[in-house]
């Protein structure tokens, strides 16, 4: 922060759940952040279900960004009904080919 200049992220997220074992202490991480005051919120992008509620005990999560195309749908199958369910924004991550 100090090289970019800045003392606040509005946004932070996990990207990507690769090494599912350090989601958790990933998490904890940014929850520390926002309560220290130096994140305004913090989402993940690429999560299931799943890991949104194993993560969920430790710090709400307030977006996600899932991946969303033609042909990559799987956000409809209960992905976005459980973040209106559960109040998290979420902004899909429209996926092209430049090859299409």
């Amino acid at each position: 922060m100090k090289r970019l200049g800045i003392d606040f992220i509005d946004m932070y997220m996990i990207h990507w759940p690769f090494a599912i074992e350090y989601v958790e202490e990933g998490w904890e991480t940014l929850a520390e952040l926002k309560k220290e005051g130096k994140v305004g919120q913090i989402g993940v992008s690429n999560f299931s279900v799943e890991q949104m509620e194993m993560i969920k005990p430790i710090h709400p999560v307030a977006f996600l960004e899932p991946p969303y195309s033609m042909l990559e749908r799987g956000v409809e199958q209960g992905i976005l009904d459980y973040c209106g369910k559960n109040n998290i924004g979420s902004s899909p991550t429209v996926l092209y080919s430049r090859d299409c």
